[in-house]
């Protein structure tokens, strides 16, 4: 996905939102921090804001760039060019997360199984992990082809699916006034019993999954998303 005609629009469509920095606060404890797929780094701040020592990593350069111009300011939050399956490191963390549905980006069972054992490698004992991706579940039972519009202060967004093969094709078209940026993608519809194989897989144990940002238990056929803390 072309992510260059994303970067002032992101925050409008995708605002910091309290319930979800609320949640990663409260599993993700203090100390030092990685988000993987950051992209304008706007949980990076917040949490680094509170003391912590965030690292903000995505692949698109231009959300990085903007990432960093807007946390010149702070002495605890840094950002890099990566992608995840280069995220490397031995006990380092307290805590990482992947939110934005980033983790799907991978497209293979092996890659994301990968990513995953990365994560716990990075973790520090008794550190946790916190994904979030769409609930495919619903997506896959359902046959759902449309999430609802995104409309910001200066932008919409929507986000259309189709089906290919064994893969989610993913159409996004982003609008400001006349303007229209088309984008597509493949994302690998991971279910939350592949995710939770994958996981323990990894090493994880004993994983919690809720239906959101909140405490409210995950439903397969009802919520939107999937949140599943998982530690080491």
């Amino acid at each position: 996905m072309d992510y260059d005609n994303w970067a002032e629009a992101y925050d409008d469509i995708f605002p910091l939102d309290e319930s979800k920095l609320s949640f990663l606060r409260e599993h993700l404890g203090e100390g030092r921090i990685a988000d993987i797929g950051c992209a304008t780094g706007a949980y990076v701040r917040a949490l680094a804001m509170e003391g912590n020592h965030v690292e903000g990593y995505d692949v698109a350069p231009a959300l990085i760039e903007m990432a960093k111009r807007r946390t010149k300011d702070l002495n605890h939050a840094t950002f890099h060019i990566m992608d995840m399956l280069d995220f490397d490191g031995r006990n380092a963390y307290d805590g990482i997360y992947t939110i934005g549905n980033s983790l799907v980006h991978l497209q293979e069972p092996a890659k994301i199984q990968a990513a995953l054992v990365h994560f716990y490698k990075a973790l520090k004992k008794g550190g946790r992990l916190i994904v979030q991706i769409v609930n495919y579940d619903r997506i896959l039972s359902q046959d759902i082809k449309e999430l609802p519009a995104i409309h910001g202060e200066h932008y919409s967004l929507e986000r259309r699916y189709s089906y290919v093969g064994g893969f989610v094709n993913f159409k996004t078209i982003l609008k400001k006034n006349s303007q229209h940026f088309t984008n597509e993608v493949l994302l690998y519809p991971l279910t939350s019993g592949e995710l939770d194989a994958l996981a323990r897989e990894a090493g994880f144990e004993s994983p919690a999954y809720h239906g959101g940002f909140t405490e409210r238990s995950f439903d397969k056929d009802k919520s939107f998303a999937l949140v599943g803390v998982f530690e080491k």
